[in-house]
């Protein structure tokens, strides 16, 4: 049912459709590989043909296809009869973050900066309160903890794939560390760039160990580099004893 609603660019094309009567979605976790989902990463998904597109169903154009859809099954799916319009699952609520219900790797807090909805296997996250853009850098950072993934990797729920997978209840429960009042905006904005380029090359045990030690720099004598050192290693033997990589 999902694939009628959600489409990659040859499908469109197939159907003679068009990306214009289509809005994206972030839809797999594996498409948002860095920090955040940017305009670019929406760009990239599109042209590498991934399913993310969404047909309109407010607009004239797609009044043909949305028609071939089985009425009988229309007439069978509760979610449809809930919906105001049965065939617009997107209720324009943007978040302004991500987070996985189930990835391979371990928890990560995604910034929407594509400004993009997602589908429902994906969380949406709300900051309720107006948020400076370096504390919603800081908080995603913090995130890729040594100490956040272990709590991830205890927390999470171990899928026949190897996967983690989150519940909400499981995500509420994640510890997570509030970021150093040390840690500036300056180095978050140097720190940033970084570490979203380690992730997008697909180095994220070098990202977890560089956001550590940010974090050990921020806090000082306080936090010493044997428990950094303690709380890695449990992360890294957790993580092959989940994925036996």
């Amino acid at each position: 049912m999902t694939q009628f609603f959600v489409l990659s660019r040859a499908a469109l094309e197939a159907i003679g459709l068009t990306e214009a009567v289509c809005t994206p979605l972030l839809t797999k976790a594996k498409y948002a590989r860095g920090l955040s989902w940017r305009q670019a990463d929406v760009k990239n998904s599109i042209e590498s043909d991934q399913r993310i597109l969404l047909v309109r169903s407010d607009i004239e154009a797609t009044d043909r296809y949305w028609a071939g859809f089985p009425s009988k099954l229309r007439h069978s799916i509760e979610t449809f009869k809930k919906r105001p319009v049965w065939n617009a699952p997107d209720d324009g609520k943007i978040p302004d973050a991500f987070f996985f219900g189930l990835i391979n790797n371990g928890p990560r807090l995604v910034i929407n900066d594509a400004r993009t909805n997602c589908n429902n296997s994906i969380y949406r996250i709300y900051f309720h309160e107006k948020l400076a853009e370096s504390m919603k850098r800081s908080l995603a950072l913090m995130f890729l903890s040594s100490y956040v993934q272990v709590s991830g990797e205890l927390i999470g729920r171990v899928c026949g794939s190897g996967g983690l997978k989150f519940e909400p209840s499981d995500a509420l429960n994640l510890k997570v560390i509030q970021p150093p009042a040390a840690l500036t905006s300056k180095k978050v904005d140097e720190l940033w760039p970084v570490i979203d380029l380690l992730l997008r090359n697909g180095r994220e045990l070098e990202a977890v160990q560089s956001v550590d030690m940010a974090i050990k720099e921020a806090v000082g004598a306080s936090l010493k580099l044997e428990t950094i050192s303690l709380v890695n290693g449990a992360f890294k033997k957790l993580r092959k004893a989940r994925s036996g990589a």
